[in-house]
């Protein structure tokens, strides 16, 4: 099948849902201001993957798969650790 996709520019205030990854991260007196609440909510994330009906097998196998990727073990490692300051010196291969 062949598509002829169309991008389409849409300004931000016209969205109805946010897209969480082009925000700006949470400053630091943020993150303390609101540490509590944040780790609600990543709480709940976590409680909310591990009761949902997959198999332990299956969470296993992605698990697996997801440290076994070599892009995304350096987005993690980048996450953890802090990502450079300059997309220069990001890996190219994560530019993306």
């Amino acid at each position: 099948m062949r598509y002829n996709a169309i991008a389409e520019n849409t300004p931000g205030k016209t969205l109805v849902i946010a897209d969480t990854l082009s925000r700006s991260p949470l400053s630091n007196t943020e993150i303390s201001a609101s540490s509590q609440d944040l780790q609600n909510e990543i709480q709940l994330n976590v409680d909310t993957v591990l009761l949902s009906r997959m198999s332990l097998s299956k969470m296993a196998h992605i698990r697996l798969e997801t440290w076994g990727d070599p892009i995304v073990s350096q987005v993690l490692q980048y996450t953890k650790s802090g990502w450079p300051k300059y997309a220069q010196d990001v890996n190219e291969t994560l530019r993306e």
